[in-house]
Order: structure tokens, then C-alpha cells, then sequence
């Protein structure tokens, strides 16, 4: 009780800290520049031991990548925003094999339906955290929290350029995030274990993850 009562103390006088403000060598350890070589090395390691794929492609061969990655794995409904560039980039391709569905009037048809037919959600990413293989994505009225988390299936693009370190960085360049409350942290596939530690994938949202680098 008496552990309990000096946190609540301290938290009511303001001065509660965490270990990363309180402890000097782990916050320059944080904010140490890394190398674009370095960070994108690490994320690709920390992608595949998310059990998350991943390919590579140029700002300007999105559109083509994509297709023919969807194409290869025979996923024939896509559900992207056409109010984006590369959703309205990606319908100009010539493509007879996928379909374009778009987020905010999908088809037309009653939603259940369409959640229960769409292979993959496509969504682009705010930046991403090289540590540990995390995409930050911030869904908004274009992209909405459901394409990544109703489908099968989700692909996500990140720019290189936007690789962060650690969460820590992340934070330090971005101190007003805290005030928007629809930001996701996505690492690898949705997955859950039981009891005895049997790891399930798709538990909770889609079971693969793909992740387009652009260099």
C-alpha cells in the first residue's frame, strides 16, 4: 500500500518520469542519428521476424509493383482509396485480373458483403520504426481504420525517408501526436496465442501483411 500511495503522490504532484526521461544515457542512446543504410538493414530484419513480407520498389514504379505483386499472389480484390494519387494511379494501370474497390462507397453493396469478398486492403503509411519493424499509420477520411484492420490481407507502402530509429525518435519529432487519437502502430500480421502458446494469425484483424518499400 504504501508503493501504491507514493506513485498516486507522485503522479498528483506532477513528478512522476518515465525511465527513458529519467535515465540520461537511454535518451541519447534514443536520439542517436542512425544512417538510411542502417535503418532500412534493420527494418527488413525486424519486418521478417514479424512474420510481415515485404519488396522494394522506385517513387516511380509503385503502381506496377503493386499490381503485379497482387497478381503473383492472386489477390483479385483491392480495396484502396481512389482520393488518393496512388489510388487513382493504380486504376489507370491495365489490369484485367484485380479489382478496385473503393473505402468510402464500396460497390455499392451491403457492407457485410463486401468485408466478407475483399482479399486486401491497401493503406499508406505515416512513417515507420526500423527497431522493431512498426508501420505508423494515421487513418483519416481517404484511408479509414477499417481497410487495415477488416481484410485478410493488408499492404501498406512506406517511404524509406520516413524510417524512424526508435519509438522514442518518433515521439521527439513528433510532439503534438499525442493529441490525435486515431494513430495505429502496426507490427507484422494480427496474431494471438492460447494458453499454450499455439500462435494463431488473423485473430483480430488480417492474417498477412505486406509491406512496399520506396526507395
Amino acid at each position: 500500500m504504501a508503493s501504491r500511495q507514493n506513485i498516486l503522490d507522485r503522479l498528483k504532484a506532477g513528478q512522476f518520469q518515465s525511465d527513458m526521461s529519467s535515465d540520461p544515457s537511454a535518451k541519447n542512446k534514443a536520439v542517436e542519428p542512425k544512417s538510411l543504410a542502417y535503418l532500412s538493414e534493420h527494418f527488413e530484419r525486424a519486418l521478417a521476424a514479424a512474420n510481415a513480407e515485404y519488396r522494394f520498389c522506385t517513387t516511380g514504379d509503385q503502381s506496377e509493383t503493386i499490381v503485379k505483386w497482387l497478381e503473383e499472389l492472386k489477390l483479385h480484390r483491392c480495396w484502396v482509396s481512389e482520393g488518393t494519387a496512388l489510388g487513382q494511379a493504380l486504376r489507370q494501370q491495365n489490369t484485367q485480373n484485380i479489382q478496385w474497390v473503393n473505402p468510402v462507397d464500396p460497390m455499392g453493396v451491403d457492407r457485410s458483403e463486401v468485408f466478407n469478398q475483399i482479399d486486401i486492403g491497401l493503406t499508406q503509411s505515416h512513417s515507420a520504426i526500423a527497431e522493431t519493424g512498426t508501420l505508423v499509420v494515421i487513418p483519416d477520411a481517404n484511408e479509414p481504420r477499417t481497410m487495415s484492420l477488416v481484410p485478410p490481407a493488408h499492404l501498406v507502402v512506406v517511404n524509406k525517408s520516413d524510417l524512424f530509429w526508435q519509438f522514442e525518435d518518433w515521439v521527439l519529432q513528433h510532439p503534438e501526436a499525442h493529441k490525435n487519437t486515431n494513430v495505429v502502430f502496426i507490427t507484422g500480421p494480427s496474431k494471438t496465442a492460447d494458453i499454450q502458446q499455439t500462435l494463431a494469425f488473423g485473430a483480430h484483424g488480417p492474417k498477412r501483411l505486406l509491406v512496399l518499400i520506396v526507395e
